[in-house]
């Protein structure tokens, strides 16, 4: 039996890279220039190529809004090719995405697939269908968003999800730039670097616990040693307590307050006793509500310095702040309702929302 070499393969696809542009603004009409070039695998000044010949040819419309642009795919243009003629933007789409895509874009545009698709019901129904990868990502073959449940909704309803979701893209790109704000300033601040009982300053001493070694040790190296692995195991079960509240998804809020840096999870206190001046203590909670990782990061905070990029970086975690609690509760009043439109029962509805495996 003869077989084929998988090696040409490689190199082509059965759908071109404007067909693979038009299925990525489809899915997200807000899609950045560097994302749809990370995802069909070309460059953006390739991806700023294929928009150009879309708009020209009249597949895509691009408006404004806000700091971004949005495409308006023309689903009902016939394709291009004598062959294929017969068939529209609209048949190419549906070919590869969701069932109801084209039907929804219909009606509401994106907007109304974009928060459905993103809601904890249709991601709680992926993470069960889907094929996980390293990572804790999963593919995203047709075969697994295909069968995803779309709900029935009048035109109604379908207009509130679009506008409300379309209003949570708006605040996510807020978001993401308020971040990178953050990162750059802090990226021009020098950094202090305290250990680890500048966190937890209930950590006995190592001369403490050396001293509280047992008298059997009787060279000092085995003291030393003793006290060392102490060191360690205290160390260690304050990080894992720490973590164990971020695996659960508690909430992490720094706070400062009459001199004392303090850590909360979910309202207690997993940090404190750190007591700072006004100044330092202020630049530490900005920073501590940026660090992405809470181990070593923690205890590098911006140095006190004078100089805009101070007052900037505490700034703009304030508007990060905002940002996020705003995204939070939009999130939650968009879920109340896609939760309806899906007619969970109330147990249904906190199997959903207890789901530990989604990535937030």
């Amino acid at each position: 039996m003869s077989h084929v070499n998988p090696e040409p393969l490689r190199s082509w696809t059965f759908l071109s890279n404007h067909s693979h542009v038009l299925i990525c603004l489809a899915t997200d009409p807000a899609m950045r220039m560097r994302d749809i070039a990370s995802r069909v695998g070309i460059t953006e000044r390739a991806v700023q190529r294929i928009i150009a010949d879309l708009q020209d040819a009249g597949a895509v419309e691009r408006s404004r809004e806000g700091r971004q642009n949005r495409y308006t795919i023309n689903l009902d243009l016939p394709l291009r090719h004598p062959l294929e003629a017969h068939r529209t933007i609209g048949s190419i789409i549906e070919a590869v995405a969701p069932d109801g895509l084209v039907e929804a874009f219909r009606h509401e545009g994106p907007g109304f697939l974009l928060g459905v698709l993103n809601s904890s019901t249709a991601d709680f129904v992926f993470r069960r269908i889907g094929k996980p990868k390293a990572g804790g990502w999963f593919e995203a073959n047709k075969q697994f968003i295909a069968p995803l449940p779309i709900p029935v909704a009048d035109q109604i309803a379908q207009r509130e999800v679009a506008t409300r979701a379309l209003r949570l893209q708006n605040s996510h790109t807020q978001r993401r730039d308020h971040f990178e704000a953050c990162v750059a300033r802090l990226g021009v601040l020098a950094r202090n670097s305290y250990n680890e009982r500048w966190l937890w300053p209930g950590i006995p001493g190592r001369d403490a616990l050396e001293a509280s070694a047992p008298q059997s040790l009787r060279r000092r190296s085995d003291r030393r040693a003793w006290a060392a692995q102490r060191w360690t195991e205290a160390l260690d079960e304050r990080i894992q307590a720490l973590q164990s509240h971020l695996d659960v998804g508690e909430v992490i809020e720094p706070r400062f307050r009459d001199g004392e840096l303090r850590l909360l999870a979910a309202g207690v206190t997993v940090i404190g006793d750190i007591f700072l001046d006004d100044r330092v203590g202020r630049i530490v909670e900005a920073y501590w509500r940026d660090a992405e990782s809470l181990s070593a990061a923690l205890r590098r905070p911006p140095a006190d310095a004078e100089g805009p990029a101070v007052a900037q970086f505490i700034e703009r975690v304030a508007d990060l702040d905002r940002e996020i609690a705003g995204i939070s509760g939009a999130e939650y009043e968009l879920e109340d309702i896609l939760f309806q439109l899906y007619k969970l029962t109330p147990e249904e509805r906190v199997l959903v929302e207890n789901d530990r495996s989604r990535r937030t």
